[in-house]
């Protein structure tokens, strides 16, 4: 994907030093955006091995936080899912939650926003009803539920805040418009090396899963990243991946749920065809 090498060239050459809460050091900018059109493929990176994420994280991950759950315990026996057993680790011993409790983290947020609004069904119903919305936004932001007076509510705080979607019209080479759905994805901080491509492909097919219920094609999922960084410690490997030329992407088919609705899919339903990709690599993150 050309469009996330330039972002990471982009903050390279242009990102300054800063520290923030974790002690590694980190390049960043703040304010940078990227686009990616679904015309051209499915948004997971081709210059490097996605196919474990795409097995282990992806498709699990967002299931997972579909189900409104906040549990690690429930994402690893449920969703087969094991990425959040170290957070929900380090969130007992720094702030108190419960065993294998995140707190009120994605999951809460997307059902149970301020503990009573089920933000997928309200937006999905709100497409449905009126096609031209310019209100269709999931926040997954709560101030309350991060951070008051200095009380942590979170140890680990939501990076992606904002979805934000819409019905455009696609000028078709005929002449005529075909209606498609875009989602802005607005993410408050970025690591861009090891996280974002996951976010990208994750949240790209919760986009995929709207636009199958509004029955039209995914547009364009555009990237809108507050606070962008690279770690020192993944300097070299992000130098390494700038050199490789990307892929032709692949495309990704959803089946039918067993309900037939957007709220009891399985990892199974999601299919990854024609997936080209050059050789892994281990990107290092912050503890």
């Amino acid at each position: 994907m050309i469009e996330y090498l330039t972002g990471l060239d982009y903050i390279l050459t242009n990102g300054t030093p800063r520290w923030g809460e974790k002690p590694d050091k980190v390049i960043s900018v703040f304010g940078y955006q990227m686009k990616f059109d679904f015309k051209d493929g499915f948004p997971l990176l081709t210059t490097r091995d996605m196919t474990g994420n795409w097995k282990g994280i992806i498709r699990k991950e967002l299931l997972w936080i579909m189900s409104g759950s906040t549990s690690s315990r429930e994402a690893e026996e449920k969703f087969g899912l094991k990425l959040w057993n170290r957070w929900a680790e380090e969130s007992r011993k720094k702030i108190g939650t419960p065993e294998g409790e995140l707190g009120p983290v994605y999951g809460h947020q997307l059902r149970h926003w301020h503990g009573q609004t089920d933000q997928l069904t309200e937006v999905l119903d709100m497409l449905k009803r009126t096609p031209e919305t310019r209100r269709a936004m999931i926040t997954l932001w709560d101030p309350e539920d991060v951070e008051i007076g200095g009380v942590k509510k979170v140890n680990v705080a939501n990076c992606i805040t904002n979805l934000h979607f819409e019905r455009i019209n696609y000028k078709t080479q005929n002449g005529s418009y075909e209606p498609k759905l875009d989602m802005i994805m607005t993410l408050r901080s970025a690591d861009l090396p090891a996280g974002t491509p996951i976010d990208i492909a994750v949240w790209g097919l919760f986009q995929m899963l709207f636009a199958k219920e509004l029955n039209i094609p995914p547009g364009t999922l555009t990237v809108d990243i507050h606070d962008g960084q690279i770690y020192e410690m993944q300097i070299e490997k992000v130098k390494e991946l700038l050199k490789r030329e990307p892929l032709s992407r692949g495309t990704v088919t959803i089946s039918d749920s067993p309900s037939g609705t957007i709220y009891d899919h399985r990892p199974e339903d999601f299919v990854l065809h024609n997936y080209q990709h050059l050789e892994p690599m281990l990107i290092p993150t912050a503890d």
